[in-house]
């Protein structure tokens, strides 16, 4: 899409038109409307028009999007209020359960298989008591919808949708993309038919953005023993998983004997929002006369780290942890690597 602006439209004689400077402004409208904000400038591909900046005069529609009113709804560009560059989109839920909205859907984007990606957005909402979703459909080279039906990444229904311009820059909505597919395509319902927000609600979209996402990119520790509950994120199929059990200590008068646990470090099939337990295994210690001492395992979603075990000889050393725990980047405030000796374990995911 391009807006040619030739050394004649330009030239010192020739006359400033209304069609020279909408030319001009589009053409700057179009940079800011594909680059979507600062933070996502490197997409690729980017969203076309995101910020909204850029439609074609005379229309209240946005370049780029295709727009489709919901049963009593409507939706326009507004320059009236924005949260990136001068506009954003607008759209109006008359109020009742049977109406709605409307449906604002994207170009197609070209994609690769295993690729993964980031939906950003910003909006907010007149009323609280609104519907709001993210779609995204894949389609193969044949430009067939894969599956028969979208697969929905993002459903904000709680009664309490944001009064202010808000950012959801949703790393916990990655989008993964299946097999044999070529092209992705977004489609966002502001006021879905079913939720009545009471009165007439205008709800605001603006600088949505795609962005590419390293795998194993987020991560979470758990660096304190105990039993924890772990949701699995959307669109997360497989995580890369550090488990360290928890060290043993023996005390004979003056003599400490530390003992190292075991550790694993291994990639684990999840399922998007399931939810996991998560153990950390606590630290084992004994003093003389005592013969033995262990610590307690770590675990997560069937692996298992054993904990140390001394008794009478250092019987269950891990040679390896110190070199998985710097590799990870794990390390206890004094320097030592979680399980060894004094320490408890940890659990390190990586999605």
């Amino acid at each position: 899409m391009t807006w040619p602006i030739t050394d004649a439209r330009i030239a010192p004689d020739a006359p400033v038109t209304t069609g020279l400077m909408h030319d001009m402004r589009d053409r700057v409208a179009y940079i800011e409307g594909i680059s979507a904000g600062s933070d996502n400038s490197a997409n690729i591909p980017p969203i076309l028009n995101g910020s909204f900046e850029l439609d074609t005069p005379g229309t209240t529609q946005p370049n780029g999007w295709t727009f489709s009113a919901l049963n009593g709804g409507s939706g326009s560009v507004s320059n009236s209020d924005a949260s990136h560059g001068t506009q954003c989109f607008r759209v109006t839920h008359p109020g009742g359960a049977s109406t709605g909205g409307g449906v604002l859907t994207a170009q197609t984007i070209p994609v690769s298989v295993g690729q993964t990606f980031c939906l950003g957005f910003e909006t907010y909402a007149t009323n609280p008591n609104i519907r709001m979703k993210v779609d995204v459909g894949w389609y193969d080279y044949s430009g067939s919808l894969i599956g028969g039906s979208t697969f929905n990444v993002v459903d904000l229904n709680n009664g309490a949708y944001p009064s202010t311009w808000t950012p959801f820059r949703y790393n916990m909505f990655p989008i993964m993309t299946p097999s044999r597919a070529t092209l992705m395509q977004i489609a966002i319902t502001l006021g879905a038919v079913g939720t009545d927000p009471g009165a007439s609600t205008n709800i605001y979209i603006d600088n949505v953005s795609i962005s590419p996402r390293t795998r194993y990119s987020e991560s979470i520790s758990y660096l304190s023993p105990g039993t924890y509950n772990w949701t699995c994120p959307a669109g997360i199929y497989d995580v890369m998983v550090l488990a360290v059990g928890g060290g043993a200590q023996y005390v004979n008068g003056n003599n400490i004997t530390n003992v190292c646990a075991d550790a694993c470090f291994s990639s684990q099939k999840v399922t998007p929002g399931k939810i996991y337990t998560v153990v950390v295994g606590v630290r084992g210690w004994a003093r003389a006369p005592e013969g033995m001492v262990t610590g307690q395992a770590t675990s997560f979603n069937g692996m298992s780290a054993g904990g140390a075990v001394f008794n009478g000889d250092r019987s269950s050393s891990n040679y390896d942890l110190r070199w998985l725990a710097n590799q990870n980047s794990i390390y206890s405030t004094t320097g030592s690597p979680f399980g060894c000796g004094s320490v408890s374990g940890m659990i390190h995911i990586r999605y």
